[in-house]
Order: structure tokens, then C-alpha cells, then sequence
């Protein structure tokens, strides 16, 4: 069934274990993953940022008591998860479609119609009908089927050269100007990336020294920086599949105090082995920076894989 979730979709359930670990919770719910769509792939439920609000603080209201954090590993699906988990898939199928998309997951939790997470999307008046429309409109393909190619230097599929991109989208509840520091200053990159960093400016051309443990001493140059909404730098000195690719930030200021943030890392010229570990490794450690700035936990670098 997995090998059927697009992209999104697989980001949306990447998310929902971390969302449990930090609702304490051993056991993945519907609503740990309503809140990974909502992470992913938010123009799924609605195109309004007031929807998604309402969804966000409706789910609040159920968190229960805080317990231990748990671990990645003790985590494990309950029943009304995988239950959703296959009606996205019967649902897909009767829409006629191949890929699960994040629509598909969401008419899954809203046949769940007792949990946190169904109530929720009612609250909100979210419906059937309306995400049957959304998964038809969508044009979001498996990862591995033919992209269209798309001049757009953020898609996620291939790009007209033929290159491939890691794309996240998500949103820190932090202002803009506090976010765009600590991705491009060096002090703060150290701390949710770099193990050390440094650099005498970002301005464009400015060099930038990225140790990344034993080994990965590399090198990478700005290539543009319009504070607070635009950071990127070109990897120059690194292993043969990182050289050469790009790493961008886009930032737009929203509701509620939370800024919506685009993470590019653009122009691998294949879906590698490393291409996908390094699609797992940048959601840890935006989840650091995101945890970083809204909490101010801090990580140390050997362990922030593990956090």
C-alpha cells in the first residue's frame, strides 16, 4: 500500500510519528496524521489559512496529559490509524485513482467519525465532496512514475534539466526576521544543522564552511539573500552528489504569529539512495529548527538523527 503514497503523502505520515512523539504518545492516532497533512500538504484540506487554524486548534483541545516523550522506535500505529490508513487506499480506488494522495487520507479520517481528528475536520467544515474534488484536481504523481517537466526551480519533480529537488513546506511559529537568522547566521545554523559553521557575511558571494562531522568539512557559497523572506547557497565543496546542488529558503510571513517556511534542495541529478537519506535527514533537522525556535530545545549534533 505504501509503495501507492505520493510524495506528500509519505511527508504527511512522516510528520504524524512526530507529532505523536510530541503529544507523548506511544501509539500513532488519525490525528497525528491530520496533523502531518496539515504539515505536508495543507492545500489538501482548504485553501483557507482560517480552515487550517480552526482544524489546529480544534485538535489541540484533545491532546491528553503530557507524558515521557517516547522514542521514534516504540512507536507504533493503533487500530483506527491503519484502519484509515486502508480506506485511503479503497478510497483512492474508487475515485479511480492510482496514486494515495493526501485528499484520500483525509476522506480515510473522516470515515473515523468518533476520533479527535474527524471532529475536527467537521468542525472546520471540511466535507467528502469537497476533497473528492481537491483528489481529482490534484496532478500529484507517484515518486517514481514520469514527471511532467516544470521550469519551477522549487518542484519536486524533475525540473526541465531533468534534475531533482527535496521539498518541504511548513510552518514555524516565529517571526519572520527571528527565522531568517537562524538559517542563514552561522550561529544559527549550528544550532539545528551545522556541527560548526562559519562564515564573515551572507551576503551574495560570501563563503560559507560547513563541518558536518568527520569527513564532511564543505563548502558552500550564497547565492541570494533578501532578508527576511530569501535565503540560498550553492554547495561547492562536498561529495560528488551534494556538489553543485542548491539549498533555499523561502519565508512568508501568516496568521497567528506563524510563518510559513519552503525548504528547497534543488538540482540532484538522480533520486539516489542518497537523494532519498538526505530527504529524511532535512525533515530531522528542520523538525530541530522548527522545536528550536518555538521551544528552545537544543540538540546535540551527534544526536540530532536520533531526536
Amino acid at each position: 500500500m505504501f509503495e501507492r503514497f505520493t510524495e506528500k503523502s509519505r511527508r504527511a505520515l512522516f510528520f504524524a510519528r512526530y507529532f505523536a512523539t510530541e503529544m507523548r504518545s506511544v501509539v500513532m492516532q488519525p490525528e497525528h496524521l491530520l496533523e502531518g497533512v496539515l504539515e505536508a500538504a495543507p492545500t489538501s484540506v482548504s485553501d483557507a489559512a482560517t480552515t487550517i487554524e480552526v482544524i489546529r486548534e480544534r485538535l489541540a483541545t484533545s491532546q491528553p496529559d503530557a507524558l515521557e516523550r517516547p522514542t521514534l522506535h516504540e512507536i507504533i500505529f493503533s487500530p483506527a490509524l491503519k484502519r484509515v490508513l486502508h480506506q485511503a487506499a479503497a478510497s483512492a480506488d474508487a475515485l479511480g485513482h492510482r496514486p494515495i494522495r493526501p485528499e484520500h487520507l483525509l476522506i480515510a479520517i473522516l470515515t473515523e467519525e468518533q476520533s479527535p481528528a474527524a471532529e475536527a475536520l467537521r468542525h472546520a467544515g471540511v466535507e467528502r465532496s469537497a476533497l473528492e474534488a481537491r483528489a481529482g484536481r490534484s496532478d500529484e504523481q507517484l515518486p517514481d512514475a514520469p514527471a511532467q517537466p516544470s521550469a519551477d526551480r522549487h518542484s519536486a519533480a524533475a525540473t526541465a534539466d531533468g534534475r531533482f529537488s527535496i521539498l518541504h513546506d511548513f510552518a514555524i511559529a516565529a517571526p519572520a526576521a527571528r527565522i531568517f537568522d537562524a538559517i542563514s547566521l552561522p550561529a544559527g545554523l549550528d544550532q539545528w544543522w551545522t556541527e560548526r559553521c562559519t562564515s564573515v557575511s551572507r551576503d551574495v558571494g560570501a563563503e560559507y564552511q560547513l563541518h558536518c562531522g568527520a569527513g564532511h568539512d564543505w563548502r558552500a557559497v550564497v547565492t541570494a539573500c533578501e532578508p527576511p523572506r530569501i535565503f540560498e547557497i550553492e554547495i561547492t565543496q562536498a561529495d560528488d552528489q551534494w556538489r553543485g546542488t542548491r539549498i533555499a529558503f523561502e519565508l512568508a510571513s501568516g496568521h497567528s504569529g506563524r510563518t510559513s517556511v519552503r525548504f528547497v534542495h534543488a538540482g540532484w541529478a538522480a533520486q539516489s539512495d542518497n537523494f532519498r537519506g538526505s530527504t529524511y535527514c532535512w525533515a530531522m533537522y528542520l523538525r530541530i529548527l522548527r522545536r528550536h525556535l518555538e521551544h528552545g530545545e537544543t540538540v546535540p549534533y551527534n544526536k540530532r538523527l536520533d531526536a
